[in-house]
């Protein structure tokens, strides 16, 4: 037996303390460089659905004609709950539902009778142009949240669509 030679010169197999410190250091490295930006990504991809979801409706309402006979094609009087917009959404395909994109923060309508008359209106199926002529058009103002952001996003009837973006997570 030689001198000197003790059990901790024999051959271990594992790792030591400083590489295990050392991989447990970069895995903590990536993660924070990942995570936010996977944060970002996700309400990139939100927000862009929530705006596919708004155009489509948007593009609905400015083919509508509230003069048609068919139900279809007038405006969507009686557009006044979130459930109601998912309904009309599902209806146009424009896929919507309860835990979807978009949920209706705020609709303003306005009722353009025949005689000039404009009736200010919340997307109530009880306001009539009665009295005024009909109802030669209307205007549109909606405003819906972005499922899980504070962002929003308004369509109109003029076919500006915006999106009022939080600061980023």
């Amino acid at each position: 037996m030689r001198a000197g030679k003790t059990k901790h010169d024999s051959k271990q197999s594992g790792f030591t303390l400083i590489e295990l410190l050392i991989v447990v250091s970069l895995i903590a490295i990536l993660a924070a460089i990942i995570v936010p930006n996977a944060r970002r990504a996700k309400h990139k991809t939100t927000v862009a659905a929530a705006q596919s979801a708004a155009h489509c409706l948007e593009t609905w309402l400015s083919s509508s004609d509230p003069l048609s006979s068919d139900p279809v094609e007038q405006y969507p009087q009686g557009i006044g709950s979130q459930q109601d917009l998912i309904t009309a959404g599902n209806q146009l395909g424009c896929k919507m539902g309860s835990t979807g994109p978009l949920t209706l923060y705020d609709c303003q309508m306005t009722a353009i009778c025949a005689d000039g008359t404009e009736i200010p209106h919340t997307c109530n199926a009880a306001v009539a142009c009665a009295g005024h002529g009909g109802t030669s058009q209307s205007t549109y103002l909606m405003t819906f949240s972005v499922t899980g952001y504070t962002d929003k996003v308004q369509i109109s009837s003029d076919g500006a669509m915006q999106t009022f973006r939080a600061s980023s997570p």
